[in-house]
């Protein structure tokens, strides 16, 4: 019966997808949105999926697809964004797949736990960033630049905690997620067929917030096996004081 549950889940996914799909090609229709602008969404479709189900091969196809992501943002003058997906999204997801495929584990990686020195470290730098990067959007007439500037540095932070394997990425996909919703919603006004955009971001917050659930739950796993060689862990993955569960 188990086995059975588990063939029934991607069918209904992949049910979800192509819902998704036509509802944003709906969209791009309506408001005549040409089809290479929502090519990225086409192939997010599937990399939230991924990420939803924490697959390492998630970075892999993100990276690629992160380039298409940047000639549409250059569109729309989202050049936090833009700079973004080309000189950190593109780079960092493929360095993140080869780390991830390198400390794999079932159908993902080994994840740590970042220490409370790390954290805070992590929050100060980030306000800094977010403070110096505003005066710079807002001097070369960025659109929407708080949110803008907002996403942009959660996306590098998210890439970075990802790519090191650091359990508190996920935690921070979900408000990145509902900023992005924000983002599109105010860009309806002067931009109405970013609704395809913010369909998706809808789509992508729901993705995050089961892989909230699954991370936390590979995480659990990892932590309550010490140093098997079977199961192909490494020393990240011992239950110590300096990975602790979340």
């Amino acid at each position: 019966m188990m086995e059975k549950n588990n063939r029934r889940i991607p069918y209904a996914a992949y049910g979800i997808i192509a819902l998704v799909g036509i509802l944003i090609a709906a969209a791009g229709i309506v408001f005549h949105q040409s089809f290479f602008h929502i090519l990225p969404l086409f192939v997010s479709l599937f990399i939230s999926y991924l990420q939803s189900r924490v697959s390492r091969y998630a970075p892999l196809l993100g990276s690629f697809n992160s380039l298409l992501y940047a000639a549409v943002y250059g569109h729309y003058h989202l050049y936090a964004s833009m700079m973004y997906a080309i000189l950190v999204s593109f780079p960092l997801q493929l360095i993140t797949f080869l780390r991830w495929q390198k400390n794999r584990w079932r159908g993902t990686t080994v994840f740590r736990c970042m220490t409370v020195r790390q954290r805070g470290l992590t929050v100060f730098l980030f306000i800094a960033a977010w403070a110096g990067l505003l005066i710079l959007l807002r001097l070369i007439g960025s659109s929407f630049a708080i949110l803008d500037n907002t996403i942009s540095l959660l996306g590098i932070l998210i890439s970075f905690l990802t790519m090191f394997a650091y359990i508190e990425y996920t935690t921070l996909m979900i408000p990145s997620s509902l900023i992005n919703i924000l983002l599109y919603i105010s860009m309806l006004r002067e931009h109405p067929e970013q609704s395809t955009y913010l369909i998706f971001s809808v789509y992508c917050f729901i993705c995050q917030c089961i892989a909230y659930k699954n991370a936390r739950e590979a995480y659990r796993q990892q932590n309550a096996v010490s140093g098997d060689p079977g199961k192909n862990l490494s020393a990240d993955c011992v239950k110590d004081e300096k990975n602790k569960p979340c």
